[in-house]
C-alpha cells in the first residue's frame, strides 16, 4: 500500500511540475524600436537676441519634414534638402540668405547687423565652442552650425532649425 500511496504522490507532483510549465506565461516578443526614414526642419520667422539658449515653442514655428529617400546622393547640404521642398525655397543675395523657406530677412534687418542661423542636432555639424549659441524645441537641443550650410549632413531622426538672429 506505501508503494502506491508513494507512486501516487510521484504522479500528482510530476503532473503539477508538468502543468506549471505548461501555464507559465511566455515572454512577449520586445517590439522593435520605431525607426525614423525622416527628418525634421523647423523654421521661425522671429528674431532672437543675444541669449546663449532658446527655449522654442513648436507650435509657434513652420514645420516641414523630409524623407532621407528624397535627398539621397545630395552634394549641397541643406540647399539640396530645401530644393526637395520646393524650387523657390531660398534665396540670397550673393553673400548673404536672405529666405530660408517662411523665415524672410529684410533689407531692414540686414542693416540692423541680423542674419538667417541655422541649429542642428547633428553632432559633427554643430559648433563646439562657447559662443554657439542653443535652441531647445520639439525636447531635442540643437546648436549653432559650424559650417556653411551647403555643407551640412543629415540623418534620419534629426532635427533642423531655421531662424533670424542679430550676431
Amino acid at each position: 500500500m506505501r508503494k502506491v500511496y508513494l507512486l501516487l504522490v510521484v504522479a500528482i507532483i510530476a503532473i503539477f511540475a508538468i502543468s506549471m510549465c505548461a501555464c507559465t506565461p511566455t515572454k512577449k516578443s520586445e517590439e522593435a524600436p520605431i525607426t525614423r526614414d525622416d527628418f525634421d526642419i523647423f523654421f521661425l520667422n522671429e528674431e532672437l537676441d543675444g541669449q546663449s539658449t532658446y527655449e522654442i515653442n513648436v507650435n509657434d514655428a513652420t514645420k516641414s519634414t523630409v524623407k532621407m529617400s528624397s535627398i539621397e546622393g545630395i552634394r549641397e547640404g541643406l540647399l539640396s534638402v530645401f530644393d526637395t521642398l520646393s524650387d523657390d525655397f531660398y534665396d540670397s543675395n550673393g553673400t548673404v540668405y536672405t529666405k530660408m523657406g517662411s523665415v524672410l530677412l529684410s533689407t531692414q534687418e540686414k542693416q540692423d547687423g541680423y542674419s538667417i542661423v541655422v541649429f542642428t542636432s547633428v553632432a559633427k555639424d554643430q559648433d563646439d565652442t562657447n559662443v554657439a549659441k542653443i535652441v531647445r524645441i520639439n525636447n531635442v537641443t540643437l546648436k549653432q552650425v559650424n559650417k556653411h550650410i551647403d555643407e551640412m549632413s543629415f540623418e534620419a531622426g534629426c532635427t533642423i532649425f531655421v531662424t533670424k538672429m542679430k550676431l
